[in-house]
């Protein structure tokens, strides 16, 4: 198998995983986010619990099948991150936690 199908195998067996273990899920577009910004969102992610992910779009689509988050599948456009968590609502509460410290660092 060439290495760019076994890294999307991969990939694909790593979102599979992560959606499996996951109560929720949040997705925003980080264009125009800065690596300083990301290395933020990141380390925030980390103290929060919540898994943060960049995948590729079809891979992604391809994990949802059979998962109960396959009806976002239609928003899936952009370059997306991914948040997960088995806390329900602690990915929504990292992006308003980011956002309001975001204001705060600019």
């Amino acid at each position: 198998m060439a290495k760019s199908k076994e890294l999307k195998a991969e990939m694909l067996s790593d979102a599979k995983e992560v959606l499996k273990s996951s109560e929720s899920l949040v997705f925003g577009e980080y264009r125009g986010l800065d690596v300083d910004g990301m290395t933020k969102l990141r380390r925030l992610s980390r103290e929060s619990d919540v898994r943060l992910r960049i995948y590729k779009n079809t891979i992604f689509k391809k994990a949802l099948v059979g998962t109960k988050f396959e009806s976002l599948s239609e928003y899936l456009k952009g370059p997306l991150v991914y948040g997960l968590s088995k806390d329900t609502v602690a990915p929504a509460r990292l992006w308003s936690i980011f956002l309001r410290k975001m204001k705060q660092w600019l």
